[in-house]
């Protein structure tokens, strides 16, 4: 079972901090919030599956873009735009084959109602608890043992990530949200 792997963190990553330092001038200060958080998200995975090396490749481009276009796009409506650019980095690096999987990891990993991922790729289903879990600080635990999901999380502090979320979804509500639902509330 996924859970007695030994506590194996990995901090850096070749492909997710060539990602992310490319995107840095526009993550801006919340560069190490959220570089941290797609470092636990990708290790929650890790430890959750066992991965081949093309689905570890995948998992690490989702995990670097799934939220990027919060930043790139400066929209709370960031799915669209993040798998737009998650498929031109798998274009433009040649890995057009783990393209449709990097789509759908990020497009369904906000997604609270749940039936097709039934059906997909478990890797999807993964990779949503995983930042489902690392949103809510392990309140959605994620089917582990809590010391593997606490020594991960203090592995990478938060740096002011979950507030700038919270504080986005404000005033994503209070500028139209009502009529443009959150990601996650989306059919």
């Amino acid at each position: 079972m996924a859970h007695k792997k030994p506590i194996d963190i990995i901090t850096s990553h070749p492909v997710l901090d060539e990602i992310l330092t490319a995107h840095q001038d526009y993550i801006g200060k919340l560069f190490a919030g959220y570089r941290n958080h797609c470092f636990i998200v990708y290790n929650l995975v890790r430890h959750a599956s066992d991965l081949d090396q093309e689905q570890d490749t995948a998992l690490v481009i989702a995990a670097a873009f799934h939220d990027l276009s919060l930043w790139t796009d400066g929209s709370f409506d960031y799915l669209p735009p993040s798998i737009a650019i998650a498929k031109i980095y798998c274009q433009s690096t040649g890995r057009t084959e783990i393209a449709p999987l990097v789509e759908a990891m990020i497009l369904y990993h906000h997604k609270v109602f749940t039936g097709k991922l039934k059906k997909m790729d478990p890797l999807i289903a993964a990779f949503r608890n995983a930042d489902w879990s690392a949103v809510t600080f392990g309140l959605i635990p994620f089917d582990m043992f809590t010391r593997h999901r606490r020594a991960i999380a203090s592995t990478f502090p938060d740096k002011g990530f979950h507030w700038f979320l919270v504080w986005r979804a404000i005033k994503h509500i209070f500028t139209g949200g009502l009529l443009n639902p959150l990601p996650m509330m989306k059919w």
